[in-house]
């Protein structure tokens, strides 16, 4: 019956969740008002971010797929009740980046009023999931709750608006009773729920309806064909009869074997990309060791056999980079910039450079897939995950090695013996005893601990310990790094995100073989002097973009170097102390406050291999030496000023040749005007304008549009000064790719692009707090492909400034949100590369 296929929504006020141990451990669990950052940057990597290139070459051969899940979600988009719909297939057949499609699509946009994207992860915490639900339903605050506080939150941001949910990867019936009650709980008049899994059972579990459960097979013969090719020979014109009609038997045979999943299709064919040459014996003979493999080992199907060759033809530089991954099994993805780092840390690479020309080479042969691509950065791919099939196969094998052991609930803790890695997962909960016992302690090269830190875990008989990765790790404390320079063979030390630690100890000045100290998102306001001593030490991350202050009372009993008993926290940047010009292997230097600090100023103008500068503070006093200090670095190539002056612009003219290598730029403070030199800064890539208010004018705006390697430009809160209007003329910002807009609370009488404005635009993201602004000209972008719109009219605003009561301030505020998504469809739908609107 009808009633069979759908869920009541009813008995949301009277919720009760399933009472099972997860739950009251996550009841019991809160978050501090510190912790509010943090959990949006959890949120944010539980999200489905920008559809990249390599999931459009996977989509070939999908189209049927798309078609049909689509019509469905039409079908069930204006019932008035919880519809489910359920895609499930085997590992590596493609039902992440299929839905993940089917999600940014303009079609499918257009049928909701809200959208969320969360993928289920392991191990299963639903306080995260919740949050993450949550923050993309434009829920303002999500920290400081509990699990049972995010169900009434979660309906008032729906306010009965139709939404669509996706569910990525469930692989329990358990999590889906846990997850269904919150769900019902949410007011909405239609709400679509589509979920994918590996399992029938737990398909049909979720979805009662037959038709609404669907199949995703392998790539027909005609598709798997067109992928593979694509994959090898990089090019779309070619056809394997037409131009290559040799070698079309030993490709049918090699994808075979494949089975119709697009992930060891691309895998194999990244590894026939990389051979020199494409030869009919060399194709006949992978197949023949494909063969073998499978004969070798009955248990594997053909397609782990395609894994395992692509895994064997890997470059032993790269195999060792893929198996470190097995330490990260409890992220759903991996940042670049962790990986990067501790790559040379081990010694897999001789410096960031190379290890990053592998991380690439994993990403073209497949063996990694990206998980994030930023918006405003100039890397594009910050991040990755591995795919389940393979992710197994690197498990097996760092086990086989010896590699990596994670320590989490349920492992084996007998005969571990020498292993190099250790990875204590969030919800192992054994003893000191059971810890010591479970391993060699001596023969540890590197610690990574999830969730919550115990002292004992960072043990003085780790002796030879290269890299100490504590970064997000709760409760940890100042207290619990005195010993730290015990650690005599540390390269890499983190403590990103630990909002417990507000200062480092002297002692890490014993640490002389460290590399990279990243102490970013931390309260860490000073480094000891002993800094001074680390002569290898290539990155110093510290400093809080987003942290502005904190009253924090009596920090001079556990802080050195307070001189008052309360004071403000400012956690921009890091004070350091003169001798910081002694680390001539520096890099990386973000973020250091300069704040009458000329001694330090002329320190960092000896520091010649600089090729990423953050500072804070500049001003009249120490401008003059801050710019010639710069002018100096000829190697720098990302720069980031930070400043609380009125008279920014007048001190950065002072930089009479700012250096010419420069990529990045970004400038924070009162400008009224562009810097005079920004026009000579032609390997420019990217500028992220920030409360500058500066008064751009056409002359400015053709400054910034004829920089012939402009790809990437943001325009943060309050960049220019209101109410003026802004056109992007024809001829201009000729390798634009990306541009970010944030207007809050202003008036701006229009923006318009005109038309041959931006012939290489993307990707345009709108984030509209409380201002009125009136686009134009978004029809003639060519190239647009995404537009990301964040529209927020604040009721109590409207009513103070309309003398409007609170019922009708929140009616027209939503009129007003209303109107600008309505018009931005409307110039879109009249776009001929037909864009993706993405409703924030």
């Amino acid at each position: 019956s009808f009633q069979d296929t759908t869920y009541s929504s009813k008995a949301a006020s009277s919720l009760v969740l399933p009472h099972t141990i997860e739950n009251e451990i996550q009841e019991g669990q809160s978050y501090s008002q510190d912790d509010e950052m943090t959990m949006i940057q959890e949120s944010r990597t539980y999200t489905s971010d920008v559809q990249c290139p390599l999931e459009e070459f996977q989509l070939i051969g999908r189209d049927k797929e798309i078609s049909d899940i689509i019509e469905l979600i039409l079908e069930h988009s204006s019932t008035q009740q919880i519809q489910v719909i359920a895609v499930w297939g085997k590992g590596g057949v493609g039902k992440s980046t299929l839905i993940r499609n089917i999600y940014h699509s303009q079609e499918v946009n257009q049928m909701f009023e809200k959208h969320a994207y969360v993928t289920v992860l392991q191990p299963f915490k639903l306080e995260k999931l919740l949050s993450s639900l949550a923050f993309q339903l434009d829920a303002k605050k999500v920290a400081s709750m509990k699990v049972a506080d995010f169900t009434g939150l979660l309906d008032r941001c729906l306010q009965g608006k139709s939404c669509l949910i996706v569910l990525d990867d469930l692989s329990s019936t358990t999590e889906w009773d846990i997850i269904l009650p919150c769900l019902l709980a949410m007011n909405s008049p239609s709400l679509v729920i589509l979920i994918t899994t590996r399992h029938e059972d737990i398909a049909k579990h979720c979805c009662k309806n037959p038709k609404c459960i669907c199949l995703l097979n392998g790539l027909e013969e005609k598709g798997a064909c067109g992928l593979f090719t694509e994959k090898v020979f990089k090019d779309k014109a070619i056809d394997l009869t037409k131009h290559y009609p040799e070698l079309v038997e030993p490709a049918n045979l090699i994808l075979k074997k494949c089975n119709g999943l697009p992930l060891a299709i691309l895998t194999i064919g990244g590894f026939l990309a990389e051979q020199p040459t494409k030869t009919v014996g060399e194709w006949r003979k992978l197949d023949s060791c494909i063969s073998l493999e499978m004969e070798v080992n009955p248990k594997f199907e053909g397609v782990k056999a395609v894994l395992m060759k692509s895994y064997d033809g890997l470059p032993y530089y790269l195999k060792s980079c893929i198996l470190y991954l097995s330490i990260f099994l409890e992220d759903p993805t991996v940042s670049r910039r962790r990986l990067v780092c501790r790559w040379v840390a081990e010694g897999y690479s001789e410096d960031t450079s190379t290890a990053e020309r592998y991380f690439m080479e994993l990403l073209e042969r497949s063996m990694i897939l990206p998980t994030q691509i930023s918006l405003c950065s100039i890397q594009v791919t910050d991040s990755c995950q591995v795919h389940d099939p393979i992710r197994d196969i690197i498990i097996e094998k760092s086990m086989e090695e010896n590699l990596v052991f994670r320590l989490e609930e349920g492992c084996n803790s007998n005969n571990q013996g020498a292993v190099r890695h250790l990875a204590i997962s969030s919800n192992w909960d054994g003893d000191e005893g059971q810890f010591e016992a479970t391993m060699k302690l001596s023969c540890i090269r590197s610690l990574t601990v999830f969730g919550k830190w115990r002292p004992f875990y960072l043990s003085d008989k780790m002796r030879f310990l290269r890299v100490l990765d504590l970064e997000g790790t709760k409760d940890l404390a100042d207290h619990h790094l005195e010993h730290i320079g015990n650690h005599l063979h540390l390269r890499y030390l983190s403590l990103r995100g630990c909002e417990g630690i507000y200062y480092l100890p002297d002692s890490v000045g014993n640490l002389r073989q460290l590399e990279t100290l990243d102490i970013k998102y931390t309260r860490i306001l000073r480094l000891p002097r002993t800094i001074a001593k680390l002569s290898k030490l290539c990155q110093l991350k510290a400093g809080n973009e987003f942290y502005i202050g904190e009253e924090r009372p009596s920090l001079a009993c556990c802080v050195p170097f307070a001189c008052c008993c309360a004071m403000v926290i400012q956690a921009y940047a890091v004070k350091v102390s003169v001798g910081i010009g002694e680390l001539k292997s520096l890099n990386t230097l973000q973020c250091v406050h300069l704040e009458w600090e000329n001694a330090i100023i002329q320190e960092i103008e000896g520091l010649t291999n600089l090729r990423k500068l953050g500072v804070y503070g500049i001003d009249r006093g120490n401008g003059p030496k801050f710019c010639s200090a710069i002018s100096g670095l000829d190697r720098l190539e990302s720069l980031s000023v930070r400043s609380s002056v009125w008279d920014l612009c007048h001190i950065l003219n002072g930089m009479s040749s700012p250096p010419e290598n420069l990529r990045s730029l970004k400038l924070n403070g009162w400008m009224d005007e562009l810097p005079q030199w920004i026009n000579v800064l032609q390997n420019l890539v990217k500028i992220k304008l920030e409360s500058t208010e500066v008064s751009i004018n056409d002359e400015d705006m053709r400054t910034l549009g004829n920089l012939p390697n402009l790809s990437i430009l943001s325009f943060k809160e309050k960049s220019f000064q209101s109410a003026l209007p802004i056109t992007f003329h024809s001829g201009l910002f000729g390798s634009l790719m990306t541009l970010e807009l944030v207007y809050m609370d202003v008036e701006v009488g229009s923006l318009e692009f005109e038309a041959s404005s931006m012939p290489k635009l993307e990707v345009l993201n709108l984030r509209l707090i409380d201002c009125k602004i009136c686009f134009s000209g978004l029809e003639f972008l060519p190239s647009i492909k995404e537009v990301r719109l964040l529209v927020v009219v604040t009721p109590t605003l409207v009513a103070q400034k309309e003398d409007m009561t609170e019922e009708e301030a929140e009616e027209e505020a939503r009129q007003r949100e209303d109107k600008v998504k309505a018009d931005m469809r409307k110039q879109l739908a009249n776009n001929e590369n037909c864009p993706i609107l993405r409703v924030q």
